[in-house]
């Protein structure tokens, strides 16, 4: 053995195949490493933001979307990297250069490292650019159940900015608060607002400021009242006898002295109609203008209705007439059978 390692032809055979065995493991570890690097794939990214490339001075823009999905393709290591840091965006092309009307525009990321593809969803979209308009609207507030109580209370701002696209603003019929008399007791509170148009729906518009604090006035000498809540009911058959129990039979009213001193009872209307005897509906109270607030706003009836035996049913005999207030009970026939009668 040991007179082949002592042959020199023998050792540098062996030294040559040896490196060529070292040089292909280098070789293959070099390609597997680039093959690594080379492999794509595809990753969606979620949510990402749209950036408006748009003067908001001088003009605003609607039926763009808030956010799209992003997909990324390109080499693995760069797609991860791009999906974590999420260091790009989509934006629009430069709006101002549009001008006002209707337009197509498509959607690009900005961002992204040079070996990543994008594809934005949804690409194109069709948006509208008017001129950006301020318009100052008073303030008006209501009750959680749609009374008007502005000139009850004392607001931190009565006047606001709202700032919007043309149409938009110029479709605003009033900014609402609501303050509700029963939950705060008066006492200041933080009124968020809102623009409404004539149907009552809202206004996309920015409100400024977008709240106010408000309280009820000082002078208003508000207080409360329980009053008895009395049935107005129509549509009662002339041969038949009604009576009607109420659950509660009694509300407390709250709005200024002069006002409630005016006031004896609250009606609650029903059309008995269709009704049969101990049928039970809700029904919404009908409230007088400036209260500010009652205890309950609907009740519980009970109806009831008996034949009139052995009476005289013409129009020309006089007929029993009385009223049902609260839970009592009594009579009161409409002899026209058209108008509402009250009890």
């Amino acid at each position: 053995m040991n007179k082949w390692f002592n042959n020199r032809a023998f050792l540098v055979v062996i030294s040559f195949a040896m490196t060529l065995l070292l040089f292909s493991y280098v070789d293959s570890i070099g390609n597997r490493h680039q093959q690594s690097i080379n492999v794509q794939s595809q990753q969606v990214v979620e949510h990402v933001p749209v950036e408006a490339n748009l003067s908001a001075k001088r003009f605003v823009v609607t039926g763009l979307p808030s956010e799209t999905s992003v997909l990324l393709e390109g080499p693995t290591s760069s797609v991860k990297l791009a999906t974590t840091n999420r260091n790009f965006k989509v934006v629009t092309p430069n709006l101002d250069r549009l001008g006002e009307g209707d337009h197509t525009i498509d959607l690009k990321t900005q961002g992204l490292p040079a070996d990543v593809q994008s594809r934005v969803s949804p690409k194109q979209v069709t948006i509208h650019i008017e001129p950006l308009e301020e318009k100052t609207f008073k303030v008006v507030i209501y009750t959680p159940d749609g009374r008007a109580i502005t000139d009850d209370m004392k607001l931190s701002k009565e006047t606001v900015r709202v700032i919007g696209g043309k149409s938009a603003v110029e479709s605003i019929q009033e900014v609402r608060g609501f303050y509700d008399v029963n939950r705060h007791k008066g006492q200041a509170s933080e009124i968020d607002l809102l623009a409404f148009d004539k149907n009552g729906e809202t206004v996309a518009v920015t409100v400024e400021p977008k709240s106010v604090t408000g309280k009820l006035n000082e002078d208003a000498d508000i207080t409360k009242k329980q009053v008895p809540i009395v049935v107005a009911a129509s549509n009662e058959q002339r041969d038949m006898d009604y009576s009607y129990e109420v659950k509660p039979d009694m509300v407390t009213i709250t709005g200024e002295k002069d006002v409630l001193k005016t006031i004896s009872e609250i009606s609650v209307p029903i059309d008995v109609a269709n009704l049969e005897d101990g049928m039970k509906v809700h029904a919404l109270l009908t409230l007088p203008k400036r209260i500010i607030a009652a205890s309950v706003e609907q009740v519980e009836v009970t109806v009831k209705i008996r034949e009139r035996n052995g009476q005289d049913q013409s129009v020309d005999k006089t007929e029993d007439d009385s009223s049902t207030t609260g839970g009592t009970t009594s009579k009161n026939v409409d002899k026209e059978n058209k108008n509402p009668s009250r009890h």
